[in-house]
């Protein structure tokens, strides 16, 4: 049986700096899965010992076999190529996820993740290769839990209770949040808000990040980019961005 679950419409402004309309939330039963400005467009390479490169291989993507709960939300902008997101964002990293914090504000999940920089494609003056940045991500684990307000709009009252306590994961528009161990270009901005203090945001949320593969390929997490971008390695990036 498939369950839905449907939360009504909450417009979420000024929380990520992506300003969109959160429609619904559903997820199938068979889905499993686990203003700064700034123009220094050089890259710095990260200088780091052994031990430091050791450290960031070493962490484990959080795997856990959870049910996908897709969040629909209308984006204020949609991005069709990485100059647009370069001329919005100030500053353009490599990093690595090495912590995720989840909570829960207005209803909606959000991922805390502090992200170690290996490098700097752009906005040296911002942060340093080494450094870690805290990052604001829509979406992420949380417990179901009841909630008397929104009851009433589930399809089977005796499937919410079921559900009160399970781990589920909220993707807005289908797409995970960068979890531990993962590594991404990431186009960000200057968070504007009240989650995260001195914390940033990925321009147009996930359409501003890129994971990367087998330390080689970058994957937009957007469907649009990809079509793109499908191809683009990490160095095409770095070519791009830094030149």
């Amino acid at each position: 049986m498939k369950k839905k679950l449907i939360i009504s419409s909450i417009l979420i402004i000024a929380i990520t700096g992506s300003f969109y309309g959160i429609n619904t939330i559903s997820s199938k039963g068979d889905s499993k899965s686990s203003s700064i400005n700034t123009t220094n467009n050089s890259a710095e390479e990260i200088s780091q010992d052994d031990a430091e490169n050791k450290e960031l291989k070493e962490i484990k993507v959080e795997k856990e076999n959870i049910e996908v709960v897709n969040m629909s939300g209308k984006m204020s902008k949609i991005y069709r190529d990485v100059d647009s997101l370069e001329q919005e964002s100030g500053l353009v990293v490599e990093g690595t996820v090495i912590s995720n914090e989840y909570i829960e504000e207005n209803l909606i999940t959000f991922t805390i993740s502090t992200v170690k920089v290996t490098k700097v494609l752009k906005g040296n003056d911002v942060v340093k290769a080494g450094d870690t940045v805290k990052m604001l991500q829509t979406g992420g684990i949380m417990t179901v839990k009841s909630n008397p307000s929104t009851a009433k709009e589930f399809d089977d009252p005796k499937e919410v209770e079921k559900n009160i306590g399970k781990k589920v994961e909220i993707a807005l528009e289908g797409v995970p949040v960068l979890k531990e161990g993962e590594s991404a270009i990431i186009f960000l901005q200057k968070y504007q808000g009240s989650i995260v203090k001195d914390g940033f945001v990925a321009t147009g949320d996930y359409q501003g990040r890129f994971k990367i593969k087998n330390d080689e390929t970058a994957e937009p997490q957007s469907d649009i980019l990809k079509e793109t971008y499908k191809a683009y390695t990490v160095e095409d990036f770095e070519n791009s961005i830094c030149k």
